[in-house]
């Protein structure tokens, strides 16, 4: 079993005229311990539909951006290669913080870009990992957007609306509530344990 960590950063939020600019993936195993991680950015083919605010946060600018920039075919085939070599496409999940934004971009690009799509595949979101905390704990948290869940759990972005930064963040997010979840369940274990004792006696 293996989780694909996927971020990406967009011209805007709507996949049918806008697209994906800067990618990370992170392929993971079932413990989540690290296998790969890529990042690489793409040369927008279409500027004229981007969102000025979705550039600034970005931080988009051609001067810095060009020079290692990749066309949308060579990008979503080096894509496939990354996934492909280091799964085998075998019982991959997409995982990232609100995944369907990213996955819906990406499926958007691969169709632009003509090349079959190797991440057309199931998903978990970090937002629901959040809420399940949230409902077990009786935790209110204000909001699931990755800023606000660094902020909770105390991991420090050291590059936020850049790719590899932002996937590695959602990544330790969620092992960060993995980690709580298991304290919580050895918790239960041991207050079960007492009670069964003094029933005993």
């Amino acid at each position: 079993m293996y989780f694909c960590v996927v971020d990406t950063e967009t011209t805007g939020l709507d996949p049918k005229i806008q697209e994906i600019i800067e990618v990370a993936a992170i392929i993971c195993d079932k413990n989540l311990d690290i296998i790969a991680k890529t990042s690489f950015r793409i040369k927008p083919q279409h500027l004229e539909t981007a969102a000025k605010r979705a550039l600034e946060i970005n931080g988009y600018d051609p001067k810095t951006w060009d020079p290692d920039f990749l066309t949308h075919e060579e990008a979503y085939l080096y894509l496939n290669k990354f996934v492909r070599k280091h799964t085998g496409e075998e019982n991959v999940t997409l995982f990232g913080q609100n995944i369907q934004f990213d996955k819906d971009f990406l499926l958007a690009g691969y169709k632009e870009a003509g090349v079959p799509c190797s991440l057309d595949i199931p998903t978990a979101d970090l937002m629901d990992m959040a809420k399940a905390w949230s409902k077990v704990k009786g935790i209110r948290l204000e909001r699931y957007s990755l800023k606000y869940l660094a902020k909770f759990t105390g991991i420090v972005n050291k590059n936020p609306h850049a790719a590899e930064a932002d996937a590695i963040t959602t990544l330790e997010i969620l092992k960060w509530f993995i980690k709580d979840f298991k304290k919580e369940s050895k918790h239960v274990k041991r207050v079960a344990s007492k009670k069964s004792q003094v029933k005993i006696r």
